[in-house]
């Protein structure tokens, strides 16, 4: 209404002030009012509230928001945590993330000859330290559906040759950012890169890994009863872990028929590549035949 031109004993309605005047109108269907009518900010161009993934500040539908819009680090380009990873409740959000990053199961000619050597390449993809006290490489046969250990034995009798990640001798259990753990035998681990944490093993000339069709190698946390990365190759994979009730899953995926496979023909390894360490869940998507490289970050 003016006022120069009411009329006394009449009623004067007046209009609801737009979008940006710093008045919370909830009746008009505002959620917010920030003074201004810019997107991005928290609060819309149309007084509604926004998610902001990557600004470091959990909000409604994130479960975790690490200040950036990376997926494959523990805390994924849309805030939610991503399988196998560790987050922090501070903020922002620091998550940590294991997984197989490249595996050799079969060389050329014999096994562990020749200077080809198997081996098991793990990496923290996250952005935080990865606490490896609990974790063990589980090696799966697929055949059985049983765990085995490095020497090829089994059976609760023989658990204490399990391949425990604590043994990397990695400063306080806790894996930096990037950082490697390289299994394999002495002659792969003593020529690795500086700064590699290594696990010695010493497989018979058959080597300490299966040649599947089918087998399975993962990371579990024996504590938290929790898989946190695995790959079956040359076929799906369930099976049960020495003092473990449940049978595990070791399969990432759907289709056991496209399950990548490793061969004796050159000497080349199943890598998780582009970009490195990334873990889709689908090891058939994760995971190429690549020339191998223990130790080193893959292209």
């Amino acid at each position: 209404c003016l006022i120069d031109t009411f009329v006394v004993g009449r009623i004067c309605e007046v209009e609801p002030q737009p979008c940006g005047d710093s008045v919370l109108q909830t009746s008009e269907g505002e959620q917010c009012d920030d003074s201004n009518n810019t997107n991005g900010d928290g609060c819309s161009s149309t007084c509604q509230l926004e998610t902001t993934c990557g600004n470091g500040t959990i909000e409604a539908g994130e479960q975790c928001d690490d200040d950036n819009l990376d997926s494959f680090d523990g805390c994924s380009a849309t805030c939610q945590i991503e399988a196998g990873a560790t987050c922090s409740v501070t903020l922002p959000t620091v998550c940590s993330k294991l997984v197989i990053n490249e595996v050799d199961y079969d060389n050329t000619a014999g096994d562990n000859t020749n200077g080809q050597f198997e081996f098991v390449e793990i990496v923290n993809a996250g952005t935080g330290p990865a606490d490896v006290t609990n974790v063990a490489l589980i090696l799966m046969n697929g055949g059985t559906s049983s765990e085995y250990f490095f020497d090829g034995s089994g059976g609760a009798a023989n658990v204490g040759k399990r391949i425990a990640l604590a043994t990397a001798a990695v400063p306080a259990n806790m894996l930096a950012p990037g950082g490697m753990i390289v299994v394999g035998p002495a002659g792969l681990t003593g020529t690795l890169p500086g700064g590699v944490f290594s696990i010695t093993v010493l497989p018979g000339m058959t080597g300490f890994i299966q040649n599947g069709a089918p087998d399975a190698i993962g990371l579990y946390d024996l504590v938290a009863a929790r898989m946190l990365d695995s790959l079956a190759y040359e076929g799906a994979v369930t099976g049960t872990i020495v003092n473990v009730t449940d049978p595990v899953v070791f399969t990432e995926g759907t289709s056991s028929a496209t399950a990548p496979l490793d061969t004796s023909l050159a000497n080349e390894s199943l890598s998780r590549r582009n970009p490195n360490a990334r873990d889709t869940q689908d090891n058939a998507t994760d995971f190429s035949l690549v020339a191998v490289s223990p130790g080193l970050p893959n292209p």
